[in-house]
C-alpha cells in the first residue's frame, strides 16, 4: 500500500478522505489486513522541495570525482531506484552509464 500526492497551490488544506480510501482499497484487496495503526491525526502535509526541471539529479559531484549524487527522484523514487542505482553502480565502477546523463547532471543548475 502506498500513500498520496496532492499537487496543490499554496492553500494549506488537504482533501479529506485520502487515507480512509487507501484503507478500504487495501481491505478489499487483502480482507485479512489488520486496521491500519494510523489514526487521521497523524496525516500529515506540507511542501516537498523539487527541481525546476522536475528531473531528478544523477552524476558526479563537481567537488569530488568519488561523490555521485542520485536524488530527487520527486514521487517516482521506487521505480527509479533501479536504474538509479545502476548507473551509480556503472559511474563507480568506471563503466560508461547504458543512458546519457547530460539531462539529469548535477551540473545542470
Amino acid at each position: 500500500m502506498a500513500g498520496t500526492v496532492e499537487l496543490a497551490g499554496l492553500d494549506p488544506r488537504k482533501a479529506s478522505g485520502l487515507t480512509g480510501l487507501l484503507a478500504r482499497s487495501a481491505r478489499d484487496a487483502l480482507p485479512a489486513l489488520k486496521e491500519p495503526g494510523v489514526r487521521q491525526t497523524d496525516d500529515w502535509l506540507g511542501f516537498r522541495p523539487t527541481f525546476p526541471d522536475g528531473l531528478p539529479v544523477l552524476g558526479r559531484s563537481r567537488a569530488s570525482e568519488r561523490v555521485v549524487y542520485a536524488f530527487g527522484h520527486q514521487h517516482v523514487g521506487l521505480t527509479l531506484g533501479g536504474l538509479s542505482g545502476m548507473v551509480v553502480a556503472d559511474l563507480l565502477a568506471g563503466r560508461k552509464p547504458p543512458l546519457d546523463l547530460t539531462a539529469v547532471d548535477p551540473r545542470r543548475f
